[in-house]
């Protein structure tokens, strides 16, 4: 299994943008960050509506990326063959706790739907259903 995305440090062009890092370079072709550690070289592309996108150029395999990772050097992600903690969970597991969460969602519809009498014979038979797929207790029904 490969190694999440969310355990290393990063570094994001987004957030040195947001910092003001690269007011006043915009229109340069190219530019370099010094992290005390290593020299990081980037790289700007122009917007359709104008402006600047920045970019990082990969140490070490020169692809244009916005975010790099750090285990040792920062690299990009493909570099440092990292994932995305949700490319971790298949379709399938999941699917049971939407199943869960979507019961449960149509429990409470029901439930704020009855009066004082209690449930009709109708809204009785589907809490019961819908209990009985999320394996809850339903003994208040009867």
């Amino acid at each position: 299994m490969k190694e999440v995305v969310e355990h290393f440090e990063s570094l994001s062009v987004i957030w040195l943008r947001k910092d003001g890092y690269f007011d006043g370079l915009e229109g340069q072709d190219s530019y370099t960050l010094n992290t005390g550690e290593q020299s990081i070289s980037l790289t700007s592309t122009p917007c359709n509506f104008g402006g600047y996108r920045f970019w990082f150029l990969c140490p070490a395999c020169g692809k244009r990326v916005a975010i790099l990772y750090k285990d040792g050097d920062y690299r990009c992600r493909d570099c440092h063959n990292l994932t995305y903690l949700t490319r971790q969970f298949h379709r399938y597991r999941l699917e049971g706790a939407y199943s869960f969460a979507k019961a449960l969602r149509k429990i409470s519809k029901i439930l704020d739907g009855i009066g004082r009498k209690g449930p009709s014979k109708v809204e009785r038979l589907q809490l019961q259903k819908l209990l009985d797929k999320c394996g809850a207790p339903h003994k208040f029904l009867t």
